[in-house]
């Protein structure tokens, strides 16, 4: 199929974005919950800065794809497809979508939106990060190739010292 046919039929499925998709607006669980067993969720993410991205996994006529969608002002400006290996289950429903941040050949997974159709409501980041770890260790698959992107986690901390920790990392 010609892929100018074919992406305006895609984006007829494209599930709602929230407002918050592209921001951390979390909050602290141990400020909500009431209960003995308190939790406080002290990881800190460095998320590579750039455009905003969203990674959406589906599945349209018995065909699976990964495409790459670029927002401006809450609008879809550019679709793209993307070579990744990954389980079926994630294009369930209207698919997985994960905003993300392009860095040459990776992308960096910053925020689970939708997990098989589903809106994921986690209040921590720490939540967020785990479920892509668990994703990306079973359900997608980073195939070492020139034609395949990278999915990676962004660099995650709990130290209370984020100055001198983020002047550690090793940027380019």
């Amino acid at each position: 199929m010609n892929y100018n046919n074919l992406f305006p039929r895609l984006l007829k499925n494209i599930p709602k974005l929230p407002s918050n998709s592209f921001c951390y607006d979390c909050k602290n669980i141990a400020n909500d919950n009431k209960n003995i067993n308190r939790h406080t969720d002290n990881a800190r993410c460095f998320i590579p800065s750039g455009k905003r991205l969203v990674l959406w996994f589906l599945k349209h006529d018995s065909n699976y794809y990964s495409i790459l969608l670029e927002y401006q002002s809450s609008k879809i400006v550019k679709c793209h497809f993307k070579y990744i290996s990954f389980q079926k289950i994630l294009a369930s429903v209207n698919g997985t979508m994960i905003w993300v941040t392009q860095i040459g050949r990776e992308l960096t997974l910053n925020k689970l939106i939708y997990l098989k159709g589903k809106y994921y409501n986690s209040k921590t980041i720490g939540g967020h990060m785990e479920e892509l770890r668990f994703l990306l260790d079973n359900y997608i698959y980073n195939i070492s190739h020139s034609s395949f992107i990278q999915l990676k986690l962004p660099v995650i901390s709990n130290t209370n010292s984020a100055l001198s920790f983020a002047g550690n990392l090793n940027y380019l």
